[in-house]
């Protein structure tokens, strides 16, 4: 049985066309010539920073989840064998 195709049918090729459109351009990191010991010394030095500033907010973020999850417990007056048992079940979910 021979099926034409209507207007509102889509084709193989338009799908892969469609799809090539929408991809997200690769990211090409840029290329970086360092050329001597004090470029080096540069580079490190802000690469060292950059990381350091990603631990120190992921730090902060996690003293702050534990700074609300203390006051959760004192303002609300919940043991922590109810907290417990609260992450327990959120683990079965």
């Amino acid at each position: 049985m021979l099926v034409s195709l209507t207007n509102d049918q889509i084709t193989s090729e338009q799908l892969l066309r469609e799809a090539v459109e929408r991809q997200e351009p690769t990211f090409a990191a840029p290329k970086q010539r360092i050329q001597d010991l004090e470029e080096l010394k540069e580079f490190q030095s802000r690469k060292r920073t950059e990381f350091e500033g990603r631990i120190r907010y992921s730090r902060d973020s996690i003293i702050g989840m534990l700074l609300l999850f203390l006051t959760m417990l004192v303002t609300d007056n919940i043991s922590l064998d109810q907290v417990c048992s609260m992450g327990s079940s959120a683990e079965r979910v």
